[in-house]
């Protein structure tokens, strides 16, 4: 858990706000982050809108890390993400190879690079990829394993404090299953 109160109030209140909307205000604001003609989607505000595989893929603004991922409908297949502010510019950034539960079933950022965007394609969202980016004037610290979640319980999962996504990992039908690489910023 996070070790901050105050960032845990933050975080379940933004939560609670957001699965009370069940993301119809962050589909508003997600329209008007779309640039003219683009084909990926940035995320302005801390919680992404739903996406599934027929969507662009999405990515944090810069300074922006993810740090909270969530999903509902069957098999894991709408996917919402949560970036934080961290103040630290980019560097450059790839995206890695679809995986899923078939063949490499996870895909782990470069060091210092951390997952800044997904996008998933195929039925139920089976194969996904993900943006790793480098951070500027950083490096990785302890690394971990968040543990599972899918659309049954638990739906979501945060990273602990001050760490963020770095990888991310898949089991189940369809990449029903997933598991966040959780890196310290240092």
């Amino acid at each position: 858990m996070r070790n901050n109160p105050g960032s845990i109030t933050k975080k379940l209140v933004g939560i609670t706000l957001f699965l009370f909307l069940s993301g119809m205000a962050n589909l508003v604001a997600a329209e008007e982050a779309v640039a003219p003609n683009s084909t990926q989607l940035y995320i302005n505000n801390y919680y992404s809108p739903w996406t599934s595989d027929e969507n662009p893929p999405f990515s944090c603004r810069n300074k922006y890390l993810m740090d909270f991922m969530q999903c509902s409908g069957s098999y894991c297949d709408t996917i919402a993400v949560g970036c934080e502010f961290v103040s630290r510019q980019y560097g450059s950034t790839y995206w890695t190879p679809y995986f899923s539960e078939e063949g490499t079933h996870r895909q782990i950022c470069k060091d210092n690079y951390f997952m800044t965007g997904f996008h998933c394609k195929g039925r139920y969202c089976d194969n996904l990829s993900i943006q790793c980016t480098n951070v500027m004037n950083t490096t990785k610290g302890d690394c971990h394993w968040t543990g599972w979640f899918s659309e049954e319980f638990p739906s979501w999962k945060f990273t602990s404090d001050g760490y963020y996504a770095a990888g991310l990992s898949c089991s189940g039908s369809y990449c029903d299953n997933k598991n966040i690489y959780a890196c310290k910023l240092l």
